[in-house]
């Protein structure tokens, strides 16, 4: 048996190859430790909020070391139910679980099919979604098997179609375009909100995104769930949309109705298109100052800290889309590119975790360029 630690517990596992994949007897991947990190401090927040213990769910559940941190380190939970459809995975579970001095009143260990136990077992305060994978065949179960006011968390490894490599996949599997530009990542991101929130609205749910980021090959979205029509209508005309986009001389803008604008503004040139997507905001500030604060208080990764401080500074310009140092260059001819520290005081800018060399502004594109260009 393989030692792990991770955060403050310990997980035992039949093995750990170099190469991580869905083969694997008990599936653990050392790389998505950000992942299970951001999960701690959402937990802890949704305590908080709602005021009362929680009771939570991870159907996709591996070797178990989410819901046992999520038991260890964020208080308030009552009980978490954990399911795996492989005979091998539950019976490390429940070895990890005893290894980890748990109470046994505190879990419950399920083999089923991901979809059968939410279905059967809500509802849940908060539910997490981690397939090795795309998501979407568990979307519509997590949402009617949480409960309201409670997190959707949902990540996303399927990142290629998201960000445009694939766009017949993208568009079969998540009812979107995706476009290839410098800010593929964010798209891939903005797509998978939209496809969450779009299934919840079938049935009057409201999914709003409070957190949300890209980190290697994984995407990851948490999401707060409400009800009622009239709110879902609202959160359609305000924050779904196409994001349209020049290849020429990179002009991007949002738009409600895409063949609302179908030449550039500035150029003439056809304007290429993602969506529809979320163009609202991808993060809640509430939860970005809850973490600021809290981080300190949990045994996450020097990388996790990393990501959350990009995030924390670029969740104050809420723009759909970002741009770089080296595509604007590029677009404008110039051979010699400023640096990011400058251009961020000329443009009243923030740095985005999805890029080292980019950047949100909300100063409008004409002038970013005039500005740029003389740097």
């Amino acid at each position: 048996m393989k030692v792990i630690t991770e955060g403050t517990v310990k997980i035992l596992l039949p093995s750990l190859p170099e190469s991580v994949s869905s083969d694997m007897p008990v599936f653990y991947n050392p790389k998505m430790r950000i992942n299970r990190d951001f999960t701690v401090l959402m937990v802890r927040y949704l305590a908080k909020v709602l005021g009362r213990g929680l009771r939570v769910a991870d159907p996709l559940a591996g070797s178990g070391v989410r819901a046992i941190r999520i038991i260890k380190e964020a208080e308030g939970v009552d009980i978490a139910c954990v399911n795996d459809r492989d005979s091998r995975a539950v019976e490390n579970i429940k070895m990890n679980f005893k290894e980890n001095d748990i109470e046994e009143d505190r879990y419950r260990v399920f083999q089923e099919d991901a979809n059968i136990f939410l279905r059967r077992e809500g509802k849940f305060d908060y539910i997490d979604i981690d397939p090795f994978g795309s998501p979407v065949g568990f979307i519509e179960s997590a949402i009617l098997s949480l409960k309201r006011g409670g997190v959707l968390g949902v990540t996303a490894t399927d990142t290629a179609p998201l960000s445009g490599t694939y766009p017949d996949v993208c568009i079969r599997r998540y009812g979107s375009k995706p476009l290839k530009s410098e800010f593929y990542h964010e798209i891939g991101v903005r797509i998978l909100i939209y496809k969450i929130f779009s299934q919840g609205a079938q049935f009057d749910f409201s999914l709003i995104p409070v957190f949300s980021y890209s980190y290697l090959h994984h995407f990851r979205v948490f999401l707060v769930k409400d009800k009622g029509a009239k709110l879902t209508n609202r959160n359609v005309r305000e924050n779904t949309g196409y994001i349209v986009f020049c290849h020429a001389c990179l002009y991007r803008a949002c738009l409600r109705d895409r063949c609302s604008m179908l030449m550039c503004p500035l150029c003439g040139e056809m304007l290429d298109y993602a969506g529809p997507l979320w163009i609202g905001p991808i993060s809640s500030k509430d939860v970005v100052d809850y973490f600021a604060k809290d981080i300190g208080y949990v045994n996450v990764s020097k990388e996790t800290k990393k990501i959350f401080n990009l995030i924390k500074e670029e969740s104050k310009v809420n723009v759909p889309f970002f741009y770089t140092l080296s595509s604007l260059a590029k677009v404008l001819k110039k051979n010699k590119v400023p640096s990011l520290d400058r251009v961020l005081k000329e443009v009243e800018g923030v740095r985005t975790h999805f890029s080292g060399e980019g950047f949100r502004t909300r100063m409008d594109y004409k002038e970013l360029r005039e500005k740029f260009s003389v740097l």
